[in-house]
């Protein structure tokens, strides 16, 4: 039994790690195929995909992993694809009848033409949401981990190859890379479940939607909540700057976050593994366990930090080309935010155990009024200002979200004594 859940947990960080290496490989490339103005207008797309695709199914797709029967689980894939057809639909019209005030809204017009292809991206993540929660309840995780490494590889190279012909390839790619993706896990679903699913009755459907209101009852404020808080950056700068900003500013974040992609999943894992263990058998060891994995997230990270702080600039023309050395130059400021998320992000494992969700919510909220806060008022200042404003709310935010959960661990491992 622990030898499938740790060989389950391989799999999928093999696949998570191969799937994040393959765009990283070809982003030398791309860099030099396309103009900063065109990541920039990429950055945007992702954004708003990523904060509505993020509830444009209910929430539902979380709740597939609960029923007792299979049967139930695929109603629920039916019920998350008519609500994500349905609200495809009405993003559509919006689209149609405010898509170019809307583009003007945003501060990049250039971002128009690529509205209509929304509502095709919305439905695509949720199929891979709903689709993907089904095949881990089946523990096909091999499935998924594949899945993941067909879109970024079909993704990277339609990119360079739209890219290579002159034509503007980079959100063209990223559909793709959904579809395909998308494709490939609808193929691999057994005919006698699409006949399940094609026969779910409208009273069934009802009922696990009554059953299972509590996700989007509850999920939907903090699913959005969360991803405006981390898609905002690009929403404020693409609002207030030239678009080849937003692409300077998405560049360098994907950049800082390789070692937290590449790292902080597996990590979360093991961590959590050792923090669920030490609450059931010794639960005062959590806290020094959270120092523990704090210390050696910080080394990990503090020879990162060396590097892009003194030689940002030169690394990124040198593996990027000359027309990226301002987003070298952005990434010897935000540095020291990419460090403390990776080593805070992963510790915050913590905060799921026992009755300590809420304080998480508490801080995600605040979070978001306050970075909104920060990059609205310092909008008015150059780049380099807003980003030293933005990395110091980073610093402040993420310092008090890891007291947050060493006091929490503390705390967890009082209430034990006491209970004994």
């Amino acid at each position: 039994m622990k030898s499938n859940f740790f060989n389950n947990i391989a799999t999928l960080s093999l696949g998570a790690g191969i799937s994040q290496l393959i765009p990283l490989v070809f982003l030398p490339l791309l860099t030099r195929i396309y103009s900063p103005e065109q990541f920039g207008v990429l950055a945007l797309y992702i954004a708003l995909v990523s904060i509505i695709g993020v509830v444009s199914s209910g929430r539902y797709e979380q709740a597939i992993m609960l029923p007792k029967n299979d049967s139930d689980a695929l109603a629920l894939c039916k019920v998350t694809m008519v609500i994500s057809l349905f609200v495809s639909c009405i993003l559509l019209l919006l689209v149609l009848s405010l898509g170019k005030e809307f583009a003007l809204f945003l501060g990049n017009a250039a971002i128009y033409p690529w509205l209509y292809f929304l509502p095709i991206s919305i439905v695509i993540t949720a199929i891979i949401q709903t689709y993907t929660s089904w095949f881990n309840r089946k523990k096909l995780f091999r499935t998924t981990a594949l899945v993941r490494v067909v879109q970024s590889s079909s993704q990277s190279v339609t990119q360079v190859g739209v890219g290579l012909l002159a034509y503007p390839g980079l959100i063209f790619g990223q559909i793709m890379g959904g579809l395909v993706a998308s494709i490939v896990l609808l193929k691999n679903l057994k005919k006698k479940n699409w006949l399940v699913i094609k026969g779910a009755s409208y009273k069934q459907s009802k009922s696990l939607m009554k059953k299972y209101n509590r996700f989007p009852k509850y999920g939907i404020f903090g699913a959005i909540s969360d991803a405006c808080a981390v898609q905002m950056p690009i929403l404020i700068i693409t609002r207030f700057f030239e678009a080849t900003i937003t692409g300077y500013f998405s560049l360098t974040f994907r950049v800082l976050s390789i070692p937290a992609t590449l790292l902080s999943s597996a990590l979360s894992q093991v961590f959590y593994q050792k923090v669920a263990t030490a609450h059931l058998e010794q639960p005062d060891k959590i806290a020094p366990l959270v120092i523990k994995i704090a210390l050696v997230l910080f080394a990990i990270f503090l020879p990162i930090a060396f590097l892009l702080a003194c030689y940002g600039d030169m690394l990124f023309v040198y593996f990027f080309g000359k027309s990226w050395q301002l987003a070298g130059e952005l990434s010897q400021i935000l540095v020291y935010a990419a460090g403390i998320r990776f080593i805070v992000s992963p510790l915050s494992v913590v905060m799921s155990l026992g009755e300590n969700l809420k304080k998480a919510v508490l801080w995600q909220t605040l979070y978001l009024l306050t970075v909104s806060s920060v990059l609205i008022i310092f909008s008015t200042e150059d780049i380099k200002q807003l980003l030293i404003a933005f990395v110091v709310h980073e610093l402040v935010l993420y310092s008090s979200y890891f007291l947050l959960i060493y006091f929490t661990a503390v705390s967890i491992g009082k209430k034990t004594k006491c209970a004994v």
